[in-house]
C-alpha cells in the first residue's frame, strides 16, 4: 500500500485526483467447478466495458496522467453504467509504463494510488474491476504507444530498426507486429534479457502488493494480447500452440510465482496469442497444458480471451448471408466451443475480455452492428459467459462526457449477476426486453437463498415490468430499483424466474 505521507496527502485531496482512500468493499470473488463465485459460493456472471483506450499513453508523463482512463473518474458516467446499463465489472487499465516509468524498481506511487482510486470509486456502485497491462505493438519505439516502459524497449538492439522489413506507411496498426524490432522487444522479455522478464515480474509483484486484500479487484490480467516474440528470426512460434508453449506459459509462470509470493486470492487472468482461442490443438490451440504457475492454481486462474469476426463488417447495412454464415454460424459457436474445452482441460474460468469494436446503434436494430453484438451477448448467455466491450470511449464524447445512449442501448441487457444455485438455462431477448432464467438449488455449495437480476433502467425505461416466480419468491433486498432479488423457496429443488415488460 501507499506510504503513509501519501495516504494523508490522498486523504488531503492533495495526491490524486480522487481524495479519500476509503472505500466500499465488494464480495471477494473466487471460483469453482470452472465459474466464478462469491463469498456466498453465489455463481457469478459479470458484464462490463473496457476503459483502456484512453490510457495508451506515452512518456514522459506527470503522475501517470497519460496511462489512466478518463470516463472511470466521472461519478455520473459510472452511474449510467451500473443503473442505467447494469454493468458490474470493468476492464480497467494498470499500465506497466505509468507505473514503472523511470528505471528497475522505481515505482510512481502517485499513478498506482489513483488507479487504485478508481478501484474503490467503481466498487462504490457495485462495479468489480480487473487490471490489465495493456499493450498493442509494445512501444512507442515501434509506432505505438509505450505497453512497456521506454527504458526497458530502447535495450532491445536489431540490425534494422522499426519498421523493417516493411515500409510506412502500414496498411494497419497490427501490421507493425510484424516488424523485427517490434518481436525482438518481446522476445528480449520472454527470454529475460537484460532481466526484462524480471522487471515484469517485479511489476506485478508491487501491483499485487498494493490490491492485496481488495476484494474490489477480482485480479490481474498479465498482459493484453501477447505476440509470440522473434517472429522474424524464429518462425515456427506463428503457430499458436508453439508460442503459447515456448513464450507465453514459460512467461506467465514466472510472473504468477512473484505474484504469489505477495498475494494468492486474487485470480490472474492469462491470454493466448489472439488466433490460439479457434482450435484446441496441440499446434493450433492456446499451447497451454496447465494454468500459470501449476494445478495448484487452478481455481486462482482465468483464461482471458478476445473474440472479432474478422470477416464482419459491423455497419449500418444489414448482414450479409456470406457474414451470417461465416461468423454467426461458424467462428462465434466455434470459439465458445473451444474455450469450453480449454475450461475442461486446464481447469480455472473463462471471461471474454475484449470483444466488438464497433459502435451498433439500436435506433437500426436491423443493422450489422447491432445484429453481430446481439448474436454474440446471446450466444454468450447460452455460455453463462463473463464480457467486456471493446471500448466505452467509442459512446462518450471525449470533452464532455455526455454518453450516446442511442450505441449504450444496445447492451443494456436484463441478466443475472449472482444466482443461489447453479444455472442452467439464460436467455434475453433485448429487443423485447424479456428474460428466462431457470437453475438448480445447490444446498452444499451456496450459502445464500437470495439471487440478483439486473434490470438496466436503460432497458425499462417505463420502469414497469412483471417477474414471475417459480420455486421462490421476489423479495425487497436494498440494491436499488435496477436490481431484482429472488430468494429460493426452502424446500425447492429448482428455480425458474420470467421477465417481461407490463403489457
Amino acid at each position: 500500500m501507499l506510504p503513509s505521507i501519501m495516504k494523508l496527502l490522498y486523504a488531503l485531496g492533495i495526491g490524486g485526483f480522487i481524495a479519500c482512500p476509503i472505500h466500499a468493499s465488494l464480495s471477494s470473488v473466487g471460483i469453482r467447478n470452472g465459474n466464478f463465485v462469491d463469498e456466498e459460493g453465489r455463481f457469478r456472471i459479470f458484464h462490463g466495458f473496457n476503459d483502456v483506450s484512453s490510457a495508451k499513453g506515452v512518456q514522459p508523463s506527470k503522475n501517470g496522467e497519460n496511462f489512466t482512463p478518463k470516463l472511470s473518474r466521472n461519478s455520473s458516467v459510472i452511474s449510467e453504467w451500473a443503473e442505467g446499463l447494469g454493468v458490474n465489472c470493468m476492464r480497467t487499465p494498470m499500465m506497466w509504463a505509468g507505473a514503472n516509468p523511470d528505471g528497475a524498481d522505481t515505482y510512481d506511487d502517485i499513478y498506482i494510488g489513483n488507479i487504485e482510486a478508481i478501484v474503490n470509486k467503481l466498487a462504490e456502485h457495485g462495479i468489480y474491476s480487473f487490471l490489465d497491462m495493456h499493450q498493442d505493438v509494445i512501444s512507442s519505439l515501434t509506432g505505438s504507444y509505450d505497453g512497456i516502459p521506454l527504458y526497458l524497449a530502447e535495450q532491445t538492439k536489431v540490425i534494422k530498426e522499426y519498421p523493417w522489413p516493411l515500409k510506412l506507411p502500414l496498411h494497419g496498426w497490427g501490421e507493425g507486429y510484424l516488424a523485427l524490432q517490434t518481436g525482438a522487444i518481446f522476445q528480449d522479455i520472454y527470454d529475460n534479457t537484460h532481466g526484462a522478464l524480471t522487471q515484469w515480474a517485479n511489476f506485478w509483484k508491487r501491483i499485487a502488493t498494493t490490491f492485496k486484500g481488495n476484494n474490489n479487484v477480482i485480479g490481474y490480467e498479465l498482459i493484453n494480447e501477447p505476440w509470440p516474440g522473434n517472429v522474424i528470426r524464429h518462425p515456427s512460434l506463428m503457430l499458436p500452440g508453439n508460442a503459447g508453449r515456448k513464450s507465453l506459459m514459460p512467461s506467465y509462470d514466472f510472473v504468477a510465482e512473484a505474484i504469489r509470493e505477495v498475494d494468492e486470492d486474487h485470480l490472474i487472468f492469462y491470454e493466448p496469442v489472439t488466433w490460439g482461442m479457434i482450435f484446441n490443438g496441440e499446434v493450433s490451440g492456446s499451447g497451454f497444458d496447465r494454468v500459470p504457475g501449476g494445478d495448484q492454481w487452478k481455481d486462482k486462474s482465468v483464461l482471458s480471451y478476445h473474440y472479432y469476426c474478422w470477416f464482419q463488417r459491423g455497419g449500418d447495412d444489414p448482414l450479409t448471408p456470406v457474414e451470417r454464415t461465416e461468423c454467426d454460424r461458424a467462428f462465434a459457436p466455434q470459439v465458445f466451443k473451444e474455450i469450453e474445452k480449454d475450461k475442461a482441460k486446464l481447469g480455472g474460468a473463462a471471461f471474454m475480455t475484449e470483444f466488438g469494436g464497433n459502435s451498433p446503434n439500436a435506433t437500426e436494430p436491423d443493422s450489422g452492428g447491432v445484429e453481430e453484438i446481439d448474436f454474440l451477448l446471446d450466444t454468450a448467455d447460452e455460455y453463462f459467459s463473463s464480457w467486456a466491450f471493446w471500448d466505452v470511449a467509442a459512446f462518450y464524447n471525449a470533452d464532455t462526457h455526455e454518453s450516446k445512449k442511442e450505441n449504450l442501448a444496445v447492451f443494456a441487457r436484463i441478466y443475472t449477476s449472482a444466482i443461489a444455485g447453479v444455472p442452467t438455462k439464460m436467455k434475453t431477448v433485448r429487443k423485447e426486453n424479456t428474460f428466462e432464467l431457470e437453475y438448480d438449488i445447490d444446498n452444499e455449495g451456496v450459502k445464500s437463498r437470495l439471487t440478483e437480476i439486473i434490470v438496466p433502467k436503460l432497458a425499462m425505461e417505463k420502469g414497469e415490468y412483471d417477474v414471475k416466480v417459480e420455486g421462490g419468491a421476489e423479495v425487497e433486498c436494498g440494491l436499488g430499483d435496477h436490481v431484482v432479488c429472488i430468494e429460493n423457496d426452502e424446500d425447492a429443488n429448482s428455480v425458474v424466474v420470467n421477465i417481461s415488460p407490463k403489457k
